[in-house]
């Protein structure tokens, strides 16, 4: 994956789902060489700028997260979150479908 590609690079995995998290170290435990560049915490998207410090990521990937909040509003105040914590010229990218439509 990427994280083999991009050595130098430190990835932060985040899941409101424990099980997800540990499903994420128990394979992490198998990539030995990856364990120093990535990491997996249980955070709320919708929180983000709780748990991070402003302009903290200089890139931010959300995949099957957008798309299962509950509403529109909650989706796009999930992207406000996300671009608080996004440095300046930072990059966002979801592959996923976002928007609900009511």
């Amino acid at each position: 994956g990427v994280a083999k590609k991009l050595k130098g690079a430190n990835f932060l995995g985040i899941d409101y789902s424990e099980t997800m998290i540990s499903n994420g170290n128990l394979r992490l435990k198998k990539e030995a060489t990856l364990k120093k560049n990535i990491e997996f915490k249980t955070g709320d998207a919708t929180k983000l700028s709780d748990l991070f410090k402003k302009e903290t990521f200089d890139i931010v990937l959300s995949s099957r997260c957008l798309i299962n909040l509950t509403s529109s509003k909650q989706q796009f105040n999930t992207i406000g979150q996300i671009s608080k914590i996004l440095k300046k010229n930072g990059t966002y990218t979801n592959p996923t479908q976002v928007l609900e439509y009511n």
